[in-house]
């Protein structure tokens, strides 16, 4: 009888670790529960490169940014949590940056046209010459070297719209009354004129692994490998 019993404790005790080994084995790929360092993943796509990274801290903060061929595509920040088979972000911590923006001055007179004067820098008044500058009437001028253009327009009602394109940065449009003169100062952002903000968002990928080396994540393109960075 005693043989019996001890028989039978033996094959508890390895249905137990056989139980352990299939619970490490399931979870094994991302039974890590805190991250720490930067994983990324970049596409070198000659002319149309991007890199996307994730900084995750020890105390359960992470931050995003995606960069570009043209500067900061997107950017956020939050908390992180891995729960049961996923990496959940809250982009609750993200503050937002200024965007690309301009201040005028209008007035008017007895001409029967009207000139409007703008001047392109950055967000430093580093002047940013030789932007060009065109309208929704086919007219196209270039900033001089002290980032100005003078452009002028037979007086008329309504609105025109002015586009000012620099090869860094894209497009930035003004909206103008055409019965108006104006004096217009335009600060742009270096890089993309309005990177996405990530703000007030929790978004869950399911890990398909997840290591000090790196991290494959289920997404709705199929999978994403980020790398860590040493």
């Amino acid at each position: 009888m005693k043989q019996q019993e001890k028989m039978q404790r033996v094959q508890n005790v390895k249905k137990k670790f056989l139980l352990i080994v299939l619970i490490c084995s399931i979870n094994f790929g991302y039974s890590q529960k805190k991250l720490e360092g930067t994983y990324s993943i970049c596409n070198n796509v000659v002319d149309n490169g991007k890199c996307l990274k994730f900084q995750f801290l020890k105390n359960g903060i992470f931050k995003r940014n995606t960069t570009g061929e043209l500067g900061e595509i997107d950017y956020g920040e939050g908390h992180y949590l891995i729960k049961n088979d996923s990496l959940v972000l809250n982009y609750d911590l993200t503050e937002l940056k200024e965007s690309s923006r301009y201040k005028f001055k209008s007035y008017n007179n007895s001409k029967d046209s009207i000139q409007v004067k703008i001047k392109i820098q950055d967000f430093n008044n580093t002047l940013w010459a030789f932007s060009t500058v065109s309208t929704s009437q086919n007219y196209t001028i270039e900033a001089n070297e002290n980032g100005i253009a003078l452009l002028k327009f037979k007086k008329q009602k309504g609105k025109q719209k002015i586009d000012i394109f620099n090869i860094c940065c894209g497009n930035y449009s003004i909206i103008i009354n055409k019965k108006l003169n104006y004096e217009i100062d335009v600060f742009i952002k270096y890089g993309l004129e309005n990177s996405l903000a990530f703000k007030n968002d929790i978004v869950k990928y399911k890990i398909i692994k997840l290591s000090k080396e790196e991290i494959k994540l289920k997404i709705k393109s199929g999978i994403m490998v980020l790398k860590k960075k040493i």
